[in-house]
């Protein structure tokens, strides 16, 4: 509750192409960016009159949202953010098709995706990202959020890489013991490689 009241409070100052909450995990539990995403969409964009729904998951339009894999027929790629602009049926004969389009921005310059209601997998919503998803990204406004339903997930790495993101201020939403998991983990001592017995040349 804390995470979205301060996301809806910060897109009005710094927007919400610059805003975000992160998380570690996609499902399954309640600070899982599909969660989220779901309060953030109904808060937002509440008419529910021209929309489509994919198991858990509403897209109306307006709504912000993610390509999640290479699309190379239409030239849109993984990680692109963009807006749905239409929702609407396309006739074909004497059946209809739903079709959908997103307007992606790339600097200055717009491109506009035409899809398929069968692509809809293709896509999720954007106002919250799971840490892997933010990877790469800069924020003015970055919401945090780790607790131990993330146990599994949480090292010194990912904390870092959540903290990073942000560019003007974070707010860190975190069980105590959560976090101290995090500062005391670093799976990366883990790894082991043949690097040093490498003769560099």
């Amino acid at each position: 509750n804390i995470a979205i009241k301060t996301f809806l409070s910060s897109i009005e100052s710094d927007g919400l192409d610059e805003t975000i909450i992160i998380t570690p995990r996609k499902k399954d539990c309640d600070n899982s960016t599909t969660e989220i995403n779901n309060i953030i969409l109904n808060e937002l964009i509440p008419d529910t009159s021209n929309q489509m729904q994919l198991g858990k998951k509403c897209f109306r339009v307006g709504a912000k949202v993610i390509q999640r894999e290479n699309n190379y027929d239409k030239k849109v790629f993984n990680g692109e953010v963009g807006y749905i602009t239409k929702i609407y049926d396309e006739d074909k004969g004497k059946e209809k098709i739903k079709k959908f389009s997103v307007k992606y921005k790339l600097g200055d310059s717009e491109k506009e995706i035409v899809y398929n209601r069968s692509e809809l997998d293709q896509i999720d919503l954007a106002y919250a990202l799971t840490c892997h998803l933010a990877q790469g990204s800069g924020y003015k406004t970055v919401i945090a959020i780790i607790d131990n339903s993330h146990y599994i997930m949480l090292d010194s790495c990912l904390l870092y890489t959540m903290l990073t993101r942000a560019k003007k201020r974070c707010l860190l939403l975190s069980e105590p013991s959560a976090f101290i998991r995090c500062v005391n983990t670093n799976k990366g001592v883990d790894r082991q490689t043949w690097l040093k017995d490498m003769e560099l040349r």
